[in-house]
């Protein structure tokens, strides 16, 4: 049988050294001086192109998602300390019980992206205002009903609360109907205060 088709012991260790005798690295892993330097790895893997992927695409995120849509298929209803736990037997980064939180909190799909509630229920509540372009930018409205009729025979009262500056404008009314909404909408805060630029 001729030497090159021979498989055993002795060939795969004539073989490993030919490999280490054609590396191109120095004994102390340095490159040498004739060959340009590269960034690509002895596998193929370009690091410079790694690092620009990894910017792109949140490895969390995307971690965090296979978890729960790919090899470990979670149930919806899960609550947040199930996911942390499966995510904590799968993988480990600085920071990884924050993340998660935060990914839970923002994700539909577990029915949870409502986001934190860090204020206790009770009168004037903190609004949210960081979409808003300021005063009456955005109306909300409420009705006040059944309330014991006046001598003008009202029932009912509209509230219209500007949501950046709090302000409320109350108008008592016989009914509520669209064209009574519409009426006190375009002459009590319109006329007055300008069109709302959301609604």
């Amino acid at each position: 049988m001729p030497s090159s088709l021979s498989n055993g012991p002795d060939h795969d260790r004539d073989t490993r050294e030919e490999v280490l005798d054609e590396s191109p690295l120095l004994a102390d892993d340095e490159i040498p001086a004739d060959q340009p330097a590269s960034n690509v790895d002895l596998f193929g893997l370009d690091l410079e192109q790694f690092k620009a992927e990894q910017r792109k695409l949140s490895w969390v995120v995307a971690l965090i998602a296979f978890i729960e849509d790919g090899a470990l298929p979670l149930d919806p209803n899960l609550r947040a300390r199930v996911t942390l736990e499966k995510v904590k037997r799968h993988a480990y980064w600085p920071g990884w019980h924050r993340d998660v939180e935060e990914y839970l909190r923002d994700c539909d799909k577990c029915g949870s992206g409502k986001g934190a509630r860090p204020w206790r229920a009770g009168r004037m509540q903190r609004m949210p205002v960081a979409d808003l372009t300021g005063p009456f930018s955005l109306l909300v409205v409420d009705a006040i009903e059944p309330l014991p009729e006046t001598s003008r025979g009202n029932k009912y009262i509209l509230v219209f609360v500007d949501y950046f500056t709090r302000w409320a404008e109350a108008f008592a009314v016989d009914r509520l109907d669209s064209v009574t909404f519409v009426d006190v909408t375009v002459n009590g805060v319109v006329a007055r205060y300008g069109v709302p630029s959301r609604s």
